[in-house]
């Protein structure tokens, strides 16, 4: 009789524990969203491959953020690198320019090169799919004002972008980084690691251009099958000394 009160006792607390992580897990899954009073930004750069099996999870972290974000200031980028694709599955969205990207973080931040990657204002770096912590720190830069504003304005002239910008302060240690981001997209995943999935893509970076502050205007090539109505240009002021990223704005295309 002991020893079956003592197993049901057990089955009884086992259950509790079972209930109270799924109740966590869903609570970190509903997480409130950043606060708008916050005055600082925060830039999360995604460094992912749809032929990395653990790159899925990542891109689930990105969305939940955005689809919970109500802050302007905080910016999700996903830059599909291309060193995966020798291994079964090509990336529709890859380019070799946002592999050079991470390598230079890597260098910048004396770190390696992996995915899935998340790099914070670049100052820092984390494993892409650790959700808590990417809360946490984005959280706290969104908390630290921005020094200097960046202002940003789009024009599109047939396959190209012509942006427009001004900085309230410029040096030579300063460069202006263009994004064009496609907001949505999709792969049906035939080949490697994550053979027969779908996966959803959310902030997906389509064209990347380094620009000097002091020329007030570049172009940016437009990809094809890019709707522009589903985009938006972010632009990046980063230091080219340490990676470090001093401010950022977006002009969104519709």
């Amino acid at each position: 009789m002991k020893n079956r009160n003592k197993l049901f006792l057990f089955l009884a607390i086992s259950g509790l524990s079972i209930i109270s992580m799924a109740l966590i897990d869903k609570q970190q899954k509903e997480r409130q969203p950043i606060s708008t009073t916050m005055n600082g930004f925060a830039v999360l750069e995604f460094f992912v491959s749809e032929g990395c099996g653990k790159c899925p999870a990542a891109g689930e972290v990105m969305e939940r953020i955005v689809e919970n974000n109500t802050n302007d200031q905080l910016y999700v980028l996903g830059y599909h690198i291309d060193y995966w694709d020798l291994r079964g599955w090509k990336d529709q969205f890859a380019d070799p320019v946002f592999s050079a990207r991470q390598h230079h973080y890597a260098k910048w931040l004396n770190n390696y090169v992996y995915t899935p990657q998340v790099v914070i204002n670049g100052k820092e770096e984390l494993l892409g799919s650790d959700e808590n912590m990417i809360f946490k720190l984005a959280s706290r830069e969104l908390t630290t004002p921005m020094e200097n504003l960046l202002s940003l304005k789009a024009i599109v002239k047939e396959n190209e972008i012509q942006v427009n910008y001004s900085y309230s302060h410029s040096n030579e240690s300063l460069d202006l980084i263009v994004l064009l981001v496609q907001k949505n997209g999709y792969s049906e995943v035939k080949k490697g690691q994550n053979s027969g999935k779908r996966l959803n893509h959310v902030q997906i970076v389509r064209a990347l251009k380094k620009a000097s502050l002091m020329e007030k205007t570049t172009r940016l090539p437009v990809p094809d099958h890019v709707d522009l109505k589903h985009a938006e240009v972010i632009g990046l002021v980063q230091n080219s000394q340490n990676g470090e990223i001093k401010s950022a704005a977006r002009f969104v295309l519709n």
